[in-house]
């Protein structure tokens, strides 16, 4: 599991495993708070009255403001040439965001096996000044629940940055999508 996907199921996991445990406990934000990626590779203005997982592997922030199953934003910094584990796609910094979001989507089909998912729109954005994909994706899992998802990342010479804000389709979506848009923008990379 060193794929986006892969470490987005096991961020998932580690942040419900941390929910039941009594320490440590889920660091609560009552106010917007600028905080720091575990390895110091960025940082991020997490949403007032949203939750940080204290599960964190690697240079990796999972918050919600409900649970990981309702709603969540995972953002990451990994190796570039360690990004598409299950696909096997291979980055280089002359990789266009485009493209970049192309091998992205295939990583996270490739990972949601039993999961229907359409692409409802691809475009490009800007992350701390840098070109960056953006797409947004319909799952209907095995079990029949709908969630949507909104997915940005960029890359540098050896470093992928990425974010994925994943909710309940019904009412949660529309709800969590302007305050993760407003947490993608508000991130700054270094060492990419």
């Amino acid at each position: 599991m060193t794929g986006i996907l892969g470490r987005m199921a096991m961020l998932a996991l580690l942040a419900l495993a941390g929910g039941c445990a009594t320490t440590p406990q889920w660091e609560h934000y009552t106010a917007s708070n600028r905080i720091e990626s575990p390895e110091k590779g960025f940082t991020v203005q997490a949403p007032a009255g949203w939750r940080r997982s204290p599960g964190e592997a690697g240079d990796r922030i999972v918050l919600t403001a409900d649970g990981a199953g309702i709603q969540q934003l995972v953002l990451g910094r990994f190796p570039l040439d360690k990004a598409f584990a299950l696909t096997k796609g291979k980055a280089t910094p002359q990789t266009s965001p485009r493209e970049l979001g192309e091998l992205v989507l295939a990583e996270i089909r490739a990972g949601s096996k039993g999961s229907t998912l359409e692409l409802k729109s691809a475009g490009e954005m800007r992350i701390d000044g840098r070109p960056a994909f953006l797409l947004r994706v319909s799952e209907r899992t095995q079990a029949g629940v709908q969630y949507e998802r909104i997915v940005a990342g960029t890359q540098g010479e050896s470093k992928m940055f990425w974010a994925s804000c994943k909710a309940l389709t019904r009412y949660f979506f529309e709800r969590a999508r302007p305050v993760c848009e407003q947490a993608i923008e508000s991130v700054r990379l270094t060492g990419l």
